[in-house]
């Protein structure tokens, strides 16, 4: 059963506030998959506790920090280069068969166009489009989650609309990859 259906990056402001953006990762079709941010006092330690619990956790190092000192557990975290790795790992795998399938259909296929994948997700720097209030790390380190998502829904899309690639990988929408949904606990 799939209880955690979000993600939560957790950074530290200049005034050492908690700041987490919740980025919606299990819904395909999600048109907003920002769906939550705080900005809260270390001394909200409930309120913090509410809106990290039940979901992956992407702490910047001064998220982890404040997320220590709370004693808050970090036990679904989410290793951005696992992610990326998974990800682009799926893309890859689903592209040769599709070449397999291609070279040994008698059939024209048309040639299978997968995106490219996003720049790997920054926790000291990220790339920063605009200049934003003092939260901007977390909101951009959500992005850049957002973004994977987005690019592993869209590879999925054009997996489904492939018979062949059905036959091999499934019918249905996969999972975002480089998460351990199996073993993933909802506290």
């Amino acid at each position: 059963m799939l209880t955690l259906r979000s993600l939560a990056v957790v950074d530290q402001d200049h005034e050492d506030n908690a700041v987490i953006w919740w980025v919606g990762l299990a819904e395909v079709h999600q048109r907003q998959r920002l769906c939550g941010a705080w900005v809260l006092s270390p001394t909200r330690v409930s309120d913090i506790t509410a809106v990290t619990t039940g979901r992956w956790l992407l702490p910047t190092p001064a998220g982890r920090e404040v997320l220590a000192f709370l004693r808050i557990a970090v036990g679904n975290s989410v290793d951005p280069a696992r992610l990326a790795g998974a990800v682009a790992a799926e893309r890859t795998a689903i592209a040769e068969s599709f070449e397999r399938i291609r070279s040994q259909s008698r059939s024209r296929l048309a040639p299978l166009s997968l995106p490219p994948l996003p720049p790997a997700i920054d926790l000291e720097t990220p790339p920063a489009l605009l200049t934003l209030p003092e939260a901007r790390r977390a909101l951009l380190i959500a992005r850049q989650v957002e973004t994977w998502a987005d690019t592993w829904n869209e590879i999925e899309e054009r997996r489904l609309a492939r018979p062949h690639l059905r036959d091999q990988f499934g019918n249905e929408v996969r999972l975002l990859p480089g998460l351990n949904w199996a073993e993933a606990k909802a506290a």
